[in-house]
């Protein structure tokens, strides 16, 4: 199977990775992301228009009923139950943000909405959403109000940089691999603005093992994830410093090989039943992108790091898992 052979090939030696791989377009693309800010204000919009506006219809067809894009927490639930999983992640990420009835949240990089309309219907919050996708935004307002919650939800097109307001709590889930590390300091920036005084932050991020300035996945950058960028723990920890305390590091990365396998599984059977109508190159794409990745966090390349921050708040973090 294809997941085996890249994880095989993901655990060789980084000499002999960097000789397999090794090209003028991978070292044009490492040179070009430590001039260049692929992730300005300008180019933003580039990701969302990219990958996320393919159609909601599409996502619908393999992803849980929340529309969760992004890692699930198996703990005590069999590899295969992957809605019961993105439910088990969504009630953690609840629980580490202490969340109260009445509390305001803002979620920067809302998805399609399924996280946010869950703390509204499940822990009574006021969850602000903002996106740079046309189509996520558009169905995140659809599924709010059809899940009744559209008077605690309030979903805007914003890039962060220009949101203000301040809330009881931030959380941001698989937003961060989209800023970029020359724009780090400011989303932290921007979080730190926007957290009240004792307040909880989240972040939510596949991290790589080290830390560069620049993308080194180029296959991703190319037909994926345009801009792409995987930050390292150090570099979450490090451009938290003075603006936060680090309350807790929690690394979820082996379940992100289990979510993706499902999401395989899933595309696959919809291709197969003739679901998902889309030309060859653009399933083998999307075949290797999922194996690919689930092969990372297999072969323990990249990881999951979820991180609770906290801004002047008085007295001891109790961690959950």
């Amino acid at each position: 199977p294809l997941d085996v052979v890249l994880t095989k090939l993901l655990k060789l030696p980084s000499d002999a990775k960097r000789k397999l791989f090794k090209s003028w377009d991978a070292k044009f693309v490492h040179l070009s992301g430590r001039v260049f800010n692929f992730q300005s204000p300008s180019r933003a919009g580039i990701v969302g228009a990219h990958h996320y506006d393919i159609g909601n219809d599409f996502y619908k067809l393999w992803l849980d009923p929340w529309m969760q894009y992004s890692c699930a927490y198996f703990k005590d639930l069999p590899d295969t139950d992957l809605d019961n999983a993105q439910v088990n992640k969504l009630h953690l990420i609840a629980k580490k943000l202490k969340m109260e009835p009445g509390m305001t949240v803002l979620e920067i990089g809302c998805g399609w909405g399924g996280l946010g309309i869950f703390f509204a219907k499940h822990y009574g919050v006021h969850v602000t959403g903002i996106t740079i996708s046309n189509e996520q935004l558009k169905g995140a307002r659809i599924q709010a109000e059809a899940e009744g919650v559209s008077h605690l939800t309030q979903y805007t097109y914003c890039d962060y940089r220009q949101m203000t307001g301040q809330f009881d709590r931030v959380v941001s889930i698989a937003m961060l691999e989209a800023v970029g590390y020359k724009n780090m300091d400011e989303y932290y920036s921007v979080i730190q603005r926007c957290l009240k005084t004792g307040g909880l932050a989240l972040v939510h991020s596949i991290t790589s093992n080290r830390s560069t300035k620049t993308a080194h996945q180029q296959w991703i950058l190319k037909y994926i994830f345009p801009n792409g960028f995987l930050p390292s723990l150090t570099q979450m920890c490090e451009f938290a410093e003075k603006k936060f305390v680090v309350e807790d590091v929690h690394n979820i990365g082996p379940d992100y090989d289990k979510t993706l396998m499902q999401w395989y599984a899933r595309f696959q059977e919809h291709v197969q039943n003739g679901n998902i109508v889309k030309d060859e190159v653009f399933v083998r794409m999307w075949d290797f992108y999922l194996n690919y990745c689930a092969a990372g966090f297999r072969a323990r390349t990249i990881q999951l790091h979820q991180v609770v921050y906290s801004k002047h708040r008085a007295g001891r973090y109790d961690a959950v898992r």
